[in-house]
């Protein structure tokens, strides 16, 4: 297992080590990379976070987690407007026993949707 604060000493520019930054200039989060088992330093876009795909009236959401984090994890938070606070609440994570290339845990959740709008976006989860 390693730490955030290990698996930061790897990024060259000290001043990008706090959980937020962006070092690869992405825009993704040193803390989400880190739960996903992302490079810190390596571009990224959020499909090496998550894709998803419909499913009749469901938003089939697809993620990947890394097996080596501490403390943290990744999952989807939605909220019904962009004023709204992001929640996770209500969703229910499931690990499909499938591991993806880089050796990260494939999860997925359903969430089930109407004509309403609503956002959707990964969040870190610490635990």
């Amino acid at each position: 297992m390693k730490s955030f604060g290990t698996w930061v000493n790897g990024i060259i520019d000290p001043n990008q080590i706090k959980p937020a930054d962006t070092p690869a200039g992405d825009g993704i989060p040193n803390l989400l990379k880190y739960a996903a088992g992302l490079e810190p330093e390596t571009g990224y876009n959020e499909t090496n976070l998550y894709t998803y795909a419909w499913e009749g009236s469901e938003l089939v959401v697809t993620y990947y987690q890394a097996t080596n984090t501490v403390g943290v994890g990744l999952s989807p938070i939605v909220a019904e407007t962009l004023m709204d606070d992001w929640s996770n609440e209500g969703i229910v994570p499931v690990d499909t026993g499938a591991f993806d290339a880089l050796g990260r845990a494939v999860m997925e959740v359903r969430l089930p949707c109407d004509d309403s709008t609503g956002f959707l976006r990964m969040g870190a989860i610490h635990y």
